[in-house]
């Protein structure tokens, strides 16, 4: 029964290669099955149901020849079995791998006589589920195969009116077949394809009356018009049509009045609700962009209504989670969710630990732990009624239930892990050689056994699953470290459960790849992460994340060797910037950078080559979506901005800030591009950014000193009561000149001349979303600190004005002044960090933002306080300032990869550690410097991060 559990769940058997010499029959055919699935998937181009013939055509001889090995194999050893004891089962499953065969091979008069020698009425149920379930595979494997024997779709349809009840999610071979069928049967009712169906010529078929059918095709057809404009067989009109049908359908089932059901009732009536529901949502979830065709709030009030007229249907909690989930309903969801799991276990002590429907527990265990993963909620509402902690101890439950859960999987289907690494294997920094087996999945297959594209949804759930324990220990590296051993273990987790989900899926998913070469990334496997970010581009050659964090990690082998493997300047620089589409030569220069660098000069290094080539495709992605008339997303348009940014920061280390001054307008023009709104005339701003001095007079020691004293604008508010004119325009003409220009061209680079000289960005703050203005926000912000660098102080300052005029001012643009007034103004910069600190003390997850404004304070005190003109009264409150300090410094560096691999609180607490005289530290801190400093990328590689507006 092992066996047959086993190949219903999409796999064959660990040891199916000894079956050749079993004497027991089902094994021999598991056997024969597994080399028939084998040949198709390795010299039939893994097409189910095309002919040898076809590929001699093309001149390739060897399909035909192994096909013949294989065909007499089954002959010689069908006939050492006696027919009195094979099963029927048996005998049907046999007919139907031999009639496979006789079609591969153009044999279709034997393949029909194969087919006729048993029918699918002979089979009869068994009171085992797994061989029930075993039986259904077989009985749709059969109609499928036999509309090739007969060239017609009458015996799909005959299966189709038969098919009343959906299989389950743990039925993968099944519903593989089901697809299959489906896709049989498009090909027939199109005439391969010529044609294209209405959503009324399927309700025209003589499965009509059966919903489950109708709802299951439409489904796959819906879902096959949208992965592939190549496979789309509906016209433009199905999907309204079907909207209409299914909202129908569904608020019929609302209006129906059903008594609540006991638990001893065994009434057909609820169970046809359940496969409804299970059948709709099923395969409608499969379908991109869903919400189109069903509204959420649709959704939810049939699925509370049903609720009221089932009996703990773990089917419609299931749905019901999902939906409230997508909802962003986060508390109940997890209402929901704590129930679904009282379900399980009480389903489990009813069924002497046999699970019903393994994948589908596996499935919503993976979707609650990723959805109610603080790193997902805390960037939309997150939970309202339910604290944090309390939430972090069920994802701990949750994460040690869905390893028991993957155990039973890996044992059912005889999965394979990589289990050879322990902690010292995945331990970080370049003094620690990585281990080989980190890319392993790349060259090695784990799983021979299991003969599944990347893409089918064994796959999928699985490998999801161990992402998402993943993605669960990355948040816990990120905020929930308290110690470094608690930290290395959290991060060996993260690396090995990201692994895991590629050794199971090892191309499906770019998302998957892209965030283990982060993590190794960030864990100081450089070389493993740059292979692998090249095998993630040859695959997907439009993840632009993908190419910024490859470009960041060709920069961090520069630091390290100046002269690390340049290219040829003629076959790397491409040009690009006299390119045909207007997008291409924003994002590459337009030109301005080929007159800079004169042939003369040495070639391009690496990270120049890929961050053009990078810039290049995006050019080329942005025109055809243009061409196509299809949005880009927000995410996409942030990816390309940052492939900018990063061009910027490769010429800014090789050339210096000077020279990337000119090329700042493009950054601001490329913003345009992508994110086109509406502008109208704005007016000239008239806040003050710095005060007068007598505003800013100090009147109390710091509250970071001593936070128990409120400081002048505890309230947060932006203009705090005694700077009452914070914001000012104070640089010098030529300064509001040089922003003016950025100014314009952010604002419409098409219709530059236009604009008047005293255009803003307050404008775009009338009209834009506030995505939008977030990122234009942090473009200002990072335009000051290019202007800070090289002291065009005025400049600067005028950037952070124009940052809070295009979105509200927040802790971003604190901190921006705080580090503009550092030397100049120190009490006011101490005021501005301090207003952030304070801010971010209520935010623990902005760790980004808490860290530069915690560094920022590391300057002030440590760099920029001068003796004469010390914020500090006495040695006694310098030392208090200093030694809170290096608590949340040391604090910060337990958070993974923000503060433990930043550079600057390295070198902070290593300054810290000199004044408190601590050589142990020091020391320790001096070589984290230098392993940083070494391999240091011109970014830090979270920015190609996941998008965090």
């Amino acid at each position: 029964m092992e066996d047959i559990i086993t190949l219903n769940l999409g796999g064959f058997p660990k040891d199916v290669l000894d079956f050749q010499e079993s004497s027991i029959y089902l094994q021999q055919l598991l056997f024969i099955d597994y080399q028939l699935q084998l040949l198709i998937q390795n010299e039939f181009s893994g097409k189910q149901f095309v002919s040898a013939g076809h590929f001699e055509l093309q001149g390739v001889s060897q399909p035909r020849e192994k096909l013949l090995q294989l065909i007499n194999y089954v002959t010689n050893v069908n006939g050492t079995y006696s027919e009195e004891y094979k099963t029927v089962v048996e005998k049907f499953y046999f007919n139907i791998i031999m009639a496979h065969l006789f079609y591969l091979n153009s044999q279709l008069d034997e393949m029909a006589y194969q087919l006729d020698l048993i029918h699918a009425s002979a089979l009869t149920p068994s009171t085992s589920q797994p061989y029930n379930e075993f039986i259904e595979f077989l009985i749709c494997r059969y109609h499928v195969v036999g509309s090739y024997a007969s060239n017609s779709s009458s015996k799909l349809i005959d299966y189709l009116v038969w098919y009343r009840k959906p299989f389950k999610k743990s039925q993968i071979t099944a519903n593989n077949w089901l697809d299959l069928l489906y896709l049989r049967l498009t090909t027939l009712l199109t005439h391969d394809g010529t044609g294209k169906l209405s959503f009324h010529d399927i309700q025209s078929l003589n499965f009509a009356r059966n919903s489950i059918a109708v709802i299951g095709y439409a489904n796959y057809l819906v879902k096959t018009s949208v992965l592939s404009l190549s496979s789309n067989h509906i016209v433009d009109s199905f999907k309204s049509e079907y909207s209409a049908y299914l909202t129908s359908s569904i608020n019929l089932k609302i209006a129906n009045k059903l008594e609540f059901p006991k638990s001893d009732e065994s009434s057909k009536t609820p169970s046809q609700l359940n496969d409804f529901i299970y059948n709709l949502y099923e395969t409608l979830n499969q379908v991109p962009f869903n919400y189109t065709i069903i509204k959420p709030s649709l959704t939810k009030k049939f699925l509370i209504n049903s609720t009221l007229k089932t009996y703990q249907s773990q089917t419609v909690l299931i749905n019901l989670i999902k939906v409230l989930g997508e909802l962003e309903e986060y508390d109940e969801a997890l209402a929901a969710f704590k129930t679904l799991r009282d379900y399980i276990e009480a389903d489990l002590k009813q069924h002497e630990g046999n699970f019903d429907d393994i994948l589908q527990i596996i499935d919503i265990y993976s979707t609650c732990l990723i959805k109610f993963n603080p790193l997902n909620t805390n960037r939309t509402k997150g939970f309202k009624y339910t604290s944090e902690d309390k939430v972090l101890v069920l994802l701990d439950e949750y994460a040690k239930e869905l390893l028991i859960y993957l155990d039973v999987v890996r044992d059912s289907v005889g999965l394979t892990y990589d289990e050879t690494h322990d902690t010292e294997s995945f331990k970080g920094g370049q003094k620690v050689e990585p281990s080989s087996g980190l890319l392993s999945f790349l060259f090695k297959k784990y799983n021979v056994n299991i003969l599944l594209s990347d893409h089918s949804h064994f796959i999928e759930l699985v490998s999801q699953a161990w992402f998402s324990l993943g993605y669960y220990h990355y948040y816990l590296t990120i905020n929930k470290s308290s110690t470094y051993p608690l930290l290395e273990a959290h991060k060996m987790k993260v690396i090995k459960y990201y692994k895991n989900s590629l050794i199971v899926n090892s191309t499906g998913n770019p998302e998957y790849l892209f965030n283990y070469a982060l993590s190794l990334s960030f864990d100081g496997h450089l070389k493993e992460a740059l292979k692998l970010c090249k095998f993630i581009l040859k695959k997907y050659p439009e993840s632009f994340k993908t190419w910024n964090l490859m470009v960041l990690l060709l920069t961090s082998f520069e630091a390290n060797d100046p002269d690390f493997v340049k290219s040829d300047k003629q076959n790397a620089s491409n040009g690009y910037s006299n390119g045909t589409h207007e997008a291409i030569g924003t994002l590459n220069g337009n030109g301005a950078s080929n007159g800079k660098i004169s042939e003369s000069q040495a070639p391009l290094k690496e990270s120049e080559k890929f961050i053009n080539n990078a810039l290049n495709i995006a050019g080329l992605f942005i025109a055809k979506h243009h061409q196509r008339d299809v949005k880009l997303t927000t995410e996409a348009k942030y990816e390309i901005l940052q492939l900018k940014l990063t061009q910027l920061a490769v010429w800014e280390s090789i050339y210096g800030v000077q020279y990337i001054l000119e090329f700042l307008s493009e950054v601001f023009m490329l913003f345009h591009e992508l994110f086109t709104v509406d502008h109208t005339q704005p007016k000239e701003p008239t806040r003050t950014l710095i005060p007068v001095a007598h505003d800013s007079k100090w009147s109390h020691r710091p509250s970071f000193i001593d936070p128990k004293i409120e400081p002048p604008h505890a309230n947060g508010s932006s203009k705090p009561k005694d700077l009452t004119r914070r914001l000012s325009r104070m640089g010098k003409p030529n300064a509001v000149d040089t922003v003016e220009g950025l100014k314009n061209l952010s604002l419409n680079h098409n219709n530059r001349s236009s604009l008047t000289h005293h255009a803003t960005t307050e404008s775009l703050a009338q009209k834009a979303t506030t995505t939008e203005k977030k990122i234009l926000q942090d473009l200002w912000l990072w335009t000051s600190k290019i202007y800070l660098k090289i002291g065009m102080l005025e400049e600067s300052e005028q950037c952070i004005v124009e940052a809070e005029s295009i979105y509200e001012p927040n802790v971003k643009t604190f901190t921006m002044l705080g580090y503009l007034t550092s030397k100049s103004r120190k009490f006011l910069s101490l005021q501005e960090l301090e207003r952030s600190i304070e801010k971010l003390n209520k935010d623990p997850h902005n760790k980004i933002d808490y860290g530069n404004t915690l560094l920022g304070l590391c300057k002030l005190f440590i760099i920029d306080d001068e003796a004469e003109r010390s914020l500090f009264i006495s040695s006694k409150d310098r030392d208090a300032g200093i030694i809170r300090l290096k608590n949340c410094l040391e604090a910060y560096s337990l958070s993974w990869p923000y503060g433990a691999n930043n550079l600057e609180v390295w070198y902070y607490l290593s300054k810290i550690y000199e004044i408190i005289d601590d050589k142990t530290l020091l020391t320790k801190s001096l070589w984290k410097c230098v392993e940083l400093e070494d391999f240091r990328p011109v970014r830090g590689y979270e920015i190609a991060d996941s998008f965090k507006y």
